[in-house]
């Protein structure tokens, strides 16, 4: 197929969620629907990466894995690592959203999870 070997860019990031986010942060407090949407989109992406966890038990336990399954996998790791990025982001969103008072400028950072999941090199 002669479009595998055609050039390609990465497309920026145009989250619709993102927008709404950083428009609460300018106009405030907007009475939680913003954070009701959130945990329906952190539902929503903690199941895909559920499904996913569950094809990666099914599917890629071989010993030898043939290129095509390295290849395979590595696709079904991207997916992972996508919904791993959006479900850490989203409980963030909501720690923020349901904090009712203003941050101190000696308040600690955040703590972040970290992922478990495999490095992208196979």
């Amino acid at each position: 197929m002669r479009w595998i070997g055609e050039p390609l860019a990465p497309r920026p990031l145009r989250e619709e969620l993102m927008v709404r986010l950083r428009a609460e942060g300018a106009v405030g407090p907007t009475g939680g629907a913003l954070a009701e949407h959130i945990r329906a989109w952190l539902a929503q992406h903690e199941a895909t990466q559920a499904l996913y966890d569950q094809i990666e038990a099914r599917d890629f336990q071989h010993a030898q894995p043939t290129r095509e399954q390295r290849l395979q996998h590595l696709v079904l790791r991207a997916g992972q690592r996508y919904e791993a990025i959006w479900i850490e982001l989203a409980r963030e969103m909501l720690e923020v959203l349901e904090t009712d008072r203003p941050c101190d400028s000696d308040e600690k950072p955040i703590k972040r999870r970290t992922s478990k999941r495999k490095p992208l090199q196979e």
